[in-house]
């Protein structure tokens, strides 16, 4: 019996060569997005069921506050602007209107102009001594957990108090530290496996979406 089926596969394919046309990849084919949990449709190839800003970054990308940078990517381990974070911020409050922005490196065309003068009016960010807000420049997680308090004074939401202490507490700016011991304290903002906050480092974008998830649910 197997000798017969053998036979009559080789048969087959012998009766229908395969064309080079058949093997021709379409380099414009649209690639499908991805479905890894069955709910959501994800459609970055760098995000896995099992990561643990997985849900973070489902929740940033459905609300409209993270999108991908590309290629089916979401760059977790990049990191983020300060003009991106105020800009997350800008839209979430549903980008009121705002201009003059104080700023001197601020231009009025700039992409987010907008959201970096409804910043500085809300009280939400400001500046450094010399009038610079440096959208350029990596936000860092204690400047992430500045905008994130003023934005929950801003908007009326309850934050905690009493944080713990972590191993590098004292290496908090004394303007971040009543910010820092808010988010901590309402499990917003946690330490690392070595129970430090790293309140200078840059925020990655993947602890970005975590810290968004927790802050807004």
């Amino acid at each position: 019996m197997k000798k017969i089926i053998a036979a009559l596969l080789a048969a087959l394919l012998a009766a229908t060569p395969i064309s080079a046309a058949a093997l021709k990849v379409d380099n414009n084919a649209e690639i499908p997005k991805l479905v890894l949990d069955g709910t959501w449709e994800n459609p970055f190839l760098d995000v896995a069921v099992g990561d643990w800003f997985y849900d973070g970054v489902m929740f940033a990308y459905e609300k409209g506050m993270m999108n991908g940078v590309g290629d089916g990517a979401v760059a977790p381990s990049a990191t983020l602007t300060r003009a991106m974070m105020i800009t997350v911020l800008y839209r979430n409050a549903g980008s009121p209107q705002a201009s003059g922005s104080p700023f001197s490196d601020v231009g009025a065309e700039s992409w987010y102009a907008g959201a970096a003068a409804w910043g500085s009016a809300s009280k939400v960010v400001s500046g450094t001594d010399d009038g610079r807000f440096l959208p350029e420049a990596q936000i860092t997680r204690e400047q992430l957990a500045v905008m994130l308090y003023n934005y929950a004074k801003l908007t009326g939401k309850q934050m905690k108090t009493g944080g713990a202490a972590f191993e590098d507490s004292a290496e908090i700016s004394p303007w971040a530290a009543e910010a820092m011991d808010a988010m901590t304290a309402s499990g917003i903002l946690g330490g690392d496996a070595e129970g430090r906050l790293r309140p200078k480092s840059s925020a990655t974008r993947a602890e970005t979406a975590v810290i968004l998830k927790r802050f807004f649910e």
